[in-house]
């Protein structure tokens, strides 16, 4: 969290988004919920963070010590010297106490050892730690192969649902946004080509209520825009593949799919393909509880493509559709597109703000004053590789 002068300055630049209702560029704050006390667990903005799911920085980089352990197993591991791996993977634990996947690692050590069990025990611990992303990382794992089929593997799929569940509850209150998880792929000095796209981006929520942040889709970290529906029931985003680069400039987004997600459950509510080059996405939320996708080529060609309970729509070209509320373009969300009304009944305000090397981030300004401190400090939201509200440039 940042509450340095260089932060403030910062923030009086950027575009201002209400937890709630905005008039214009203006703030009007939602009231907090009744039932919230400044004592409570549930309380919008507690000083300290509170239970729930999610982490206080699922964005945290492996410190070097348990890296290297968890390096170390890995090595004893590729052995088969499963008790020696087992110790190095446990003490990247105690080194680290964030770092999860050196309880995969045990989880399929126990599997080569045909100790069913206990490989069943350490992946129920990850799943109720943490269901994305590692529900997508325990489906890849190769080495988990002979307990998927397995009847231990119906404890899992038991505690998977259980954890999903879990993993949902809130959104409708929370903070949503596209994160980086890691650094993103360049371009190198390449500058015509067909590239694949490697952004390393995920939605992600914040909640006003626990301070916790939690991963909600795993779709290989190309997540390139989002636009969650106003009353946050749902969220609809773009994932893309590829970009078009002429002469050191993107022209056109390849292998896309837009997606509708229900957030009570985080599972697809729709799921869909686009073929050929876009030069332009844009995203739009209609008044029966769905979303309209405005495609262009880069010849010019216009199409429009609605989902709506559960049916994808072509829409003829004489049929208006609601202004596009977020652009994708092929160098990434379009100026102006991130600032958008949030249902949130915690006060405040969100910020994206640009540093000097033109990285974006987010902080939450909450606009109720402590009786102790007077009005806290901003919070950055979102990690220190980039975040935006609608989406990021692409690299």
């Amino acid at each position: 969290m940042s509450g340095t002068a260089a932060a403030r300055s910062a923030l009086g630049k950027a575009a201002l988004v209400a937890l709630g209702l905005v008039t214009d560029v203006g703030l009007a704050s939602a009231q907090p919920s009744s039932s919230s006390s400044s004592s409570s667990s549930s309380s919008c903005f507690p000083d300290k963070a509170a239970a729930g799911p999610g982490d206080i920085d699922p964005f945290h980089v492996v410190d070097g010590p348990a890296a290297q352990l968890n390096v170390d197993g890995k090595v004893l591991y590729r052995k088969g010297l499963w008790e020696d791996a087992r110790a190095k993977y446990r003490a990247a634990l105690e080194a680290d106490a964030d770092f999860v996947a050196p309880r995969l690692n045990i989880a399929c050590s126990f599997v080569r050892q045909e100790r069913f069990l206990d490989a069943t025990t350490e992946v129920v611990r990850i799943l109720d730690r943490a269901y994305l992303p590692w529900w997508s990382e325990i489906s890849a794992a190769a080495d988990l192969g002979a307990l998927k089929v397995r009847k231990e593997w119906n404890a899992i799929s038991e505690a998977k649902e259980r954890s999903r569940r879990i993993w949902a509850e809130g959104l409708n209150e929370s903070l949503l946004f596209v994160a980086r998880t890691r650094q993103p792929l360049g371009f190198g000095d390449h500058a015509s080509g067909v590239f694949v796209l490697g952004p390393r981006q995920e939605i992600f929520a914040w909640s006003p209520r626990t301070l916790r942040t939690r991963q909600i889709t795993a779709e290989d970290g190309r997540v390139l825009a989002i636009l969650p529906a106003r009353d946050q029931a749902r969220v609809a985003y773009v994932i893309g593949e590829k970009v078009i680069r002429e002469a050191g400039n993107s022209r056109a987004l390849r292998g896309l799919s837009i997606v509708v997600m229900d957030l009570s459950t985080l599972l697809p509510l729709g799921r869909r393909t686009i073929d050929g080059d876009m030069a332009s996405v844009g995203l739009a939320e209609t008044t029966g509880d769905g979303f309209v996708f405005r495609l262009a080529t880069p010849e010019g060609r216009q199409s429009a493509i609605r989902f709506e309970k559960g049916t994808w729509l072509a829409l003829p070209s004489a049929v208006r559709s609601p202004a596009s509320a977020v652009v994708l373009l092929p160098t990434g969300i379009q100026a102006g597109a991130q600032s958008k009304a949030l249902r949130v009944t915690c006060a405040g305000v969100v910020r994206e703000i640009s540093g000097r090397d033109g990285r974006r981030s987010l902080t939450v300004q909450p606009s109720k004053m402590s009786a102790k401190t007077g009005r806290p400090a901003p919070m950055l939201v979102g990690g220190g590789i980039g975040a935006g509200l609608s989406g990021l440039p692409i690299p």
